[in-house]
């Protein structure tokens, strides 16, 4: 088959020009977003941790069998590089850590 003369040695793609987005960067990187984050586990996410939302983390599952603390301790491991405001990260409880090796099959 013969391509009409207008199109042959272009593209064999047809193109719809499209305007370009209103403002940059079409994705929304605003931390405050009105959207849920989910993990691959399809848990809704708290943003200010990057943990799964809700009391379920510090819960023992269903197979445990021995209690485990669910005490949280402070780094002194500044937050971003933030050193003004002395915010530091929180590590996981040993409840936590368990259960993340629970859900990921690691026991």
């Amino acid at each position: 088959s013969k391509l009409p003369s207008s199109e042959a040695g272009g593209c064999p793609a047809k193109h719809n020009p499209s305007p370009p987005p209103a403002s940059g960067c079409p994705v929304k990187h605003d931390s405050n977003s009105q959207y849920p984050e989910y993990n691959v586990y399809s848990q809704p996410i708290d943003k200010t941790n990057q943990m799964p939302k809700g009391v379920r983390t510090q819960m023992p599952t269903a197979t445990q069998r021995a209690e485990i603390s669910t005490d949280r301790v402070r780094s002194t491991i500044p937050k971003g590089g933030d050193t003004e405001s002395g915010s530091t990260w929180t590590y996981p409880s040993p409840q936590q850590f368990y259960n993340a090796l629970a859900r990921k099959g690691k026991l």
